[in-house]
């Protein structure tokens, strides 16, 4: 239970620091930190199912994927907010199939849900650079900690559900 609702803190956090970044700058900032730290005792209590090997090979495809969908992100001159929005949309699908799937317990469900995941956040990462590098040249980050912080806060929890979805999948193999 209390891994439970460590889980939902993290994610009324990532709500709370979404909502401040433009208002409260050093509460993000302290927000994030929180927030890397639960996460850090959460994801090191579900990493300790699995085996060295599926973590190893998990990390290299999340970070292989992350830096790719990066660089596309950065450098692709295609709006990508259009898909963003559809991707914001299969996200909350694929959370309500999760939800569903708590009670069927089907592993198929689970498995391809994990792909679907991983097509949503690797998108999400090349939006959310895509972001970052608008925000960059149009602002020039003038006195905009919170909202920085807030962005890679984004870049943090793309990089997370990659993880994640990618363990999912390599566990089942």
């Amino acid at each position: 239970m209390t891994f439970i609702l460590l889980w939902v803190f993290e994610i009324v956090l990532v709500l709370v620091i979404g909502r401040q970044a433009f208002k409260n700058p050093a509460l993000t900032l302290a927000g994030f930190i929180v927030y890397s730290l639960l996460n850090g005792v959460t994801l090191s209590v579900t990493l300790l199912v699995y085996d060295f090997g599926t973590v190893t090979s998990a990390f290299a495809a999340s970070s292989l994927t992350f830096i790719a969908m990066a660089v596309f992100g950065i450098f692709t001159k295609r709006d990508l907010s259009g898909i963003a929005r559809a991707l914001y949309s299969f996200l909350i699908g694929a959370l309500v199939v999760i939800l569903v799937n708590i009670f069927m317990q089907s592993s198929a469900v689970d498995y391809f849900i994990s792909f679907v995941l991983v097509i949503i956040f690797s998108g999400l990462t090349a939006y959310d650079n895509q972001r970052i590098r608008e925000a960059y040249f149009s602002y020039q980050m003038e006195n905009d900690f919170g909202i920085a912080t807030f962005m890679a806060l984004n870049l943090y929890l793309d990089f997370i559900n990659l993880f994640l979805a990618f363990i999912r999948i390599f566990a089942r193999d």
